[in-house]
């Protein structure tokens, strides 16, 4: 039998008369480090008939081959032949088991990451420290660039940053050294044995080998240029005249709110700013106004110099801490971190610095300031479907109106991930060939709310069928609805 006639039969008995023509396709100059998962030949991460089809048409046609060699060897017993497409298709359509997990060996042959390795990292990213406070990496780095996003976060990405020269400034010359800085000086994490010392990491420690693999994993640059930032002192004093209070509360809720909850109502991570019970410390010691050190008269949220001065001089001031900062100030000595020039411009501090005055000033008015965020959640209900939740307590409705918004009702989310957004897809294709509408919801938890987002204009209203809470930087589903038109 020949080759070509061989391939035939077997398309002809295994496939019956599918068709299907794959393209090779032109990446991008940078690709994110791919995760490998064995079966998956053509490195999408997701185990399908297509994989199989890459494999036969490998073998018995010369078309395009695997990603590498081990992830085609779907039963894993070291050759790649027809056994491997038969194996994959017994697990998809006979319920055959998985294909099992690729040995470290073979990842380091497909010079990818290992998947385990990464789910642990992304663990570590997005969730605190056992032995520290609440604060994760997550709380101040997101893994998406900085440029146009939706959240504002104190601390830059971590997205390549494994490929940068140095770190903090120049003060360590590698990744471990910045990672050790955040734990002992912002996670405030100790070594429970013995207790109350801090334990740097060492690059062989497991969990920062996960961390590593995690962010490798989202790679997408060789080399990355070194972060130049500037911490600097308060540009003005006095009342914030040049502030205004509605700007300010619209960036609080792009900022600050990861801490200090939605306007300003205060988290797990960070008190309410709209406690007005508390008194004002007098003449506070260390506290300097300008460069010359004349003391700030009050330290409390009614004094603009303070507000400014948190906002742009918070954070470690022990002996060795790494940052520079201005000729005659220190900082506050507090886990909430600065805001440098380059995240915040001094009109900006002036804005939320207005905002936080005129909020606790309608608190004393048995009144709240209004942001004014939340849009019209009125509309005709054209399709409906609950949530299916799976992580981050998700849970509730999602509805399309004629409006063209989406609805969220008696919704939940406990407000983590890394970076959350609305995700419209269709369910008769990948997940992962949506797009995210609205804005970031990381750092927004909800309880049995509703939630309004805008579909834009220029998404079809037909290209979607399903709505899901979507962590947008690795790609994974916090849950999701299936709607249905309503009668």
């Amino acid at each position: 039998m020949s080759r070509s006639h061989l391939s035939s039969v077997v398309f002809s008995l295994v496939m019956g008369p599918l068709c299907v023509a794959l393209s090779t396709g032109s990446g991008s100059v940078h690709a994110q480090v791919p995760i490998f998962v064995r079966g998956d030949a053509d490195g999408n991460q997701d185990r399908q008939i297509t994989d199989a089809i890459l494999v036969l048409n490998w073998l018995f046609t010369g078309g395009r081959p695997p990603v590498c060699l081990p992830v085609a060897d779907s039963n894993a017993d070291g050759l790649v032949n027809i056994s491997d497409p038969v194996a994959l298709l017994g697990h998809l359509f006979l319920g055959n088991p998985a294909p099992a997990p690729l040995s470290a060996a073979e990842i380091s042959v497909c010079g990818g990451v290992d998947p385990e390795a990464v789910a642990r990292g992304m663990k570590e990213f997005e969730q605190p420290d056992p032995n520290g406070n609440p604060f994760a990496c997550a709380t101040c780095h997101s893994m998406s660039p900085d440029e146009g996003a939706d959240l504002l976060r104190p601390g830059h990405t971590l997205l390549n940053s494994l490929t940068r020269p140095n770190y903090k400034g120049t003060a360590t010359a590698n990744f471990v050294g910045a990672v050790n800085v955040c734990r002992n000086d912002w996670m405030a994490v100790v070594d429970p044995a013995p207790p109350g010392n801090f334990k740097p990491w060492l690059e062989t420690d497991s969990r920062f080998k996960d961390l590593v693999a995690f962010i490798k994993s989202l790679q997408t640059e060789d080399q990355s240029p070194a972060l130049q930032f500037e911490i600097v002192a308060p540009a003005q004093s006095g009342p914030p005249t040049q502030g205004e209070a509605a700007a300010g509360c619209k960036l609080f809720n792009r900022s600050c709110r990861i801490c200090h909850g939605l306007d300003a109502k205060g988290s797990e991570l960070g008190p309410s700013l709209l406690d007005v019970t508390t008194l004002c410390q007098e003449n506070p010691g260390g506290l300097c106004l300008n460069a010359n050190c004349e003391p700030m008269t009050a330290a409390c949220l009614d004094n603009p110099d303070y507000i400014r001065y948190r906002i742009r001089l918070s954070g470690p001031n022990h002996p060795g801490q790494v940052y520079n900062v201005p000729q005659g100030f220190t900082l506050a000595g507090t886990v909430m971190p600065f805001w440098s020039r380059d995240k915040l411009s001094d009109g900006e501090v002036e804005d939320l610095t207005a905002y936080i005055l005129a909020a606790r000033s309608a608190v004393r008015q048995g009144m709240e300031f209004d942001c004014n965020t939340q849009p019209n959640p009125d509309g005709k209900v054209l399709r409906r479907g609950k949530f299916t939740g799976l992580l981050h307590g998700v849970k509730g409705n999602a509805e399309e109106l004629d409006t063209r918004k989406i609805r969220l009702t008696e919704f939940s989310y406990d407000g983590g991930g890394i970076s959350v957004k609305v995700w419209l897809y269709n369910r008769g294709g990948n997940i992962r060939n949506g797009r995210a509408i609205g804005p970031e919801l990381k750092g927004l938890p909800m309880s049995n709310t509703t939630f309004v987002v805008d579909i834009p204009a220029e998404v079809a209203l037909d290209s979607f069928d399903s709505v899901s809470i979507w962590c947008v930087s690795v790609r994974q589903d916090f849950g999701h609805a299936e709607m249905t038109p309503v009668p």
